[in-house]
């Protein structure tokens, strides 16, 4: 989902908007999220709230047993730690239904992820039109 949201994101050619898509999160993720002013990550939710769940995020180090697992909040954390600044972060988890390994998503998680972007753009742009999201 996330990935199919960040090419989507692309597509609207935003001013001033890079999208960038992962599997996952690494360390070295904190670099990049350094040079923003506003973060946005996305995901797909297997059980929260239709047509996705929006979080403002704080940086916080969370401890775990694998390097595979790294959240955006930990990333958060080290941008703060190494680089000094912490910028403007959402999570968006848009609510998925299907999670087997198959092409494409459900017309349901379309429709969410639709209604997601809006949001996105509403994040990017406010109420009055004011670009942000410009790189540091």
């Amino acid at each position: 989902m996330g990935p199919y949201l960040s090419d989507e994101i692309g597509k609207l050619d935003l001013s001033g908007v890079d999208t960038d898509a992962n599997y996952q999160l690494q360390i070295e993720d904190a670099d990049l999220v350094s040079k923003y002013d506003l973060v946005i990550f996305i995901d797909a939710d297997a059980e929260g709230p239709e047509p996705f769940n929006a979080k403002r995020l704080e940086p916080e180090a969370k401890l775990s047993y694998t390097t595979h697992r790294l959240g955006p909040e930990s990333v958060l954390a080290l941008c703060k730690s190494v680089y000094g600044v912490v910028p403007e972060s959402w999570l968006i988890g848009v609510r998925g239904y299907s999670f087997d390994v198959h092409e494409g998503l459900t017309e349901k998680a379309l429709s969410n992820s639709k209604e997601a972007v809006g949001f996105i753009k509403q994040l990017l742009y406010g109420d009055k039109g004011k670009k942000h999201g410009n790189k540091r």
